[in-house]
């Protein structure tokens, strides 16, 4: 407790530890404080008055207060901080909240109320007081399996709604269980999704729980996301073309497929899109051939590719006042979609003056270059579709407002000075006057990205390219081809291609284009 002058000290915590600090005062609203040394003693916690809240808990019938009831209040935003009032003799509790986002729920021994319910708080706007009914509570439990093979499925998501709230939110473990205690009554439990598995045919089922009973749900079962079969064809539309690689799009995944002796790439994915297409890209490695393709669920047992000869798009993106915007993210866009990150074809940063170019669009797949702003304010082009080997000039793209960002075309990237984690050392003379590609992520996408590195690598089969990957945060590879560095993006790209001196020449997002890392250096390509 602090004394009169707001300070305090915490004794018997663990030496070299880090740990979290909650403030609590019954005139101000609670504070909490992460990642605090211990041993610091210059630390200072400042005490919002926040908002004042109140309400009562009573039983089902609305009759009874119930006493002694915790009454949970969690943030909705990061660190999603917890404060807990409890009920007094009749039944009513008082609390103070930051403005903000909050879920509240009553809880006590056997007892809840029917989900959690959204409460938003308003420094300008006074809280009605919160009514909350309490019921006695009942045990769900279920196992979710593999429609197929009957086996349990782990991982499944699950969420149970009781009285129009939220409940409880579940994940199966190895054996396909889930258990969750809720409030007695009605309520509907969703299956969701699984990495893996299609979404479900009928989702919802209704249930009916008694008070302090025990009740096991009829089997759910999830049938296994099939494996896609394509073959590749050349540009005669019959002749199997064998190395074709494969960059899929929708879902994005990080990484490269590669087509057999008999131009055949089967295709697995964990996740469907919402619409249930994959979409992708394929491009020669030795020639400026490439193909869009989209697969349906019908198409598993093999749907045919023909590669055509890529087209081009150069333009530049400007403001109002026909101004070059730099360092702005640039892409393409199939024409009626929602502009998002996730749903672009391509994408790169402008260059000085706003300019850019892709030289990897595919003929016969209308679509629009989309510019992007940092503050997702957007804006499109005419509609695209060159001819194969056409190179098509959108003029400019115009962002009334936009506002040049990083952009470090024609700048050196001096990714050799960051710290080396893992991988093989470089040797600085050695790989001085050779190209580049740096690749950035963070930690949690760190093994898929080393992993299609590492691929990659092996496909290209080009020792005077250099791939390197930079790691934005604590990760340590065990054994990999592919140097490792520590150190965060330059800008809004997380892969660069350097020429032999160094400097960028692509910023993009993903991997590049077979095509860019041809054109990057004579001698990277076989």
């Amino acid at each position: 407790m602090s004394n009169d002058r707001g300070q305090f000290n915490i004794p018997n915590l663990p030496r070299g530890a880090k740990v979290a600090i909650k403030a609590g005062h019954p005139q101000y609203a609670q504070e909490a404080i992460s990642e605090v040394s211990v041993g610091e003693s210059n630390l200072r916690i400042t005490m919002d008055p926040g908002v004042f809240v109140n309400g009562n808990a009573l039983s089902r019938d609305g009759k009874t207060p119930v006493t002694g009831a915790s009454i949970l209040f969690r943030s909705t935003q990061p660190p999603h901080d917890t404060v807990i009032a409890t009920t007094d003799y009749q039944g009513a509790f008082m609390v103070r909240l930051k403005p903000g986002e909050y879920l509240y729920q009553a809880a006590g021994i056997g007892r809840l109320s029917p989900g959690w319910e959204r409460l938003d708080i308003t420094a300008a706007r006074e809280v009605p007081p919160l009514r909350l009914t309490v019921a006695a509570t009942g045990v769900v439990h279920g196992v979710v399996r593999d429609a197929v093979s009957g086996a349990p499925i782990q991982g499944a998501r699950l969420e149970i709604e009781s009285n129009g709230s939220k409940a409880a939110l579940l994940r199966t473990g190895p054996t396909g269980a889930f258990r969750a205690t809720i409030a007695e009554g009605e309520s509907l439990i969703r299956l969701e999704s699984a990495p893996g598995y299609l979404p479900p045919t009928d989702p919802a089922t209704r249930f009916h729980v008694a008070g302090g009973a025990e009740m096991e749900l009829p089997g759910m079962w999830l049938r296994p996301i099939p494996t896609y079969m394509l073959y590749v064809l050349d540009e005669d539309g019959d002749t199997p073309r064998p190395g074709a690689v494969i960059t899929l799009l929708r879902p994005r995944q990080f990484g490269w497929r590669v087509a057999d002796a008999m131009g055949l790439v089967e295709i697995r994915v964990a996740n469907l899109p919402e619409d249930r297409r994959i979409i992708g890209m394929v491009e020669d490695p030795r020639e400026p051939l490439g193909a869009l393709f989209a697969l349906h669920l019908d198409d598993v047992q093999g749907a045919r590719v023909q590669l055509l000869r890529l087209g081009s798009v150069r333009g530049r993106v400007v403001n109002a006042r026909g101004r070059g915007l730099e360092g702005l993210l640039v892409g393409g866009i199939f024409p009626g979609e929602l502009i998002d990150h996730d749903l672009l074809l391509w994408q790169r940063l402008t260059e000085k003056d706003g300019h850019f170019s892709w030289d990897a669009i595919v003929p016969g797949a209308p679509q629009r270059c989309v510019a992007i702003a940092s503050d997702n304010t957007s804006t499109e082009s005419m509609i695209l579709n060159p001819a194969p080997g056409e190179a098509q000039d959108v003029g400019n793209v115009v962002l009334r407002d936009g506002k040049s960002a990083s952009s470090l075309a024609g700048k050196p990237l001096r990714w050799r000075d960051l710290p080396q984690v893992g991988g093989p050392p470089v040797d600085r003379r050695a790989s001085e006057n050779r190209p580049a590609m740096v690749v950035y992520c963070d930690e949690e996408q760190a093994e898929i990205v080393l992993e299609g590195l590492g691929v990659m690598s092996d496909i290209l089969g080009n020792p005077n390219l250099q791939i390197a990957l930079v790691i934005n945060g604590h990760f340590a590879p065990q054994e990999t081809p592919i140097p490792v560095f520590n150190g965060v993006p330059p800008n809004a790209a997380t892969t660069f291609l350097l020429d032999a001196s160094g400097r960028a020449v692509l910023e993009t997002i993903g991997l590049p284009p077979l095509i860019a890392l041809r054109k990057l250096h004579s001698e990277t390509m076989p």
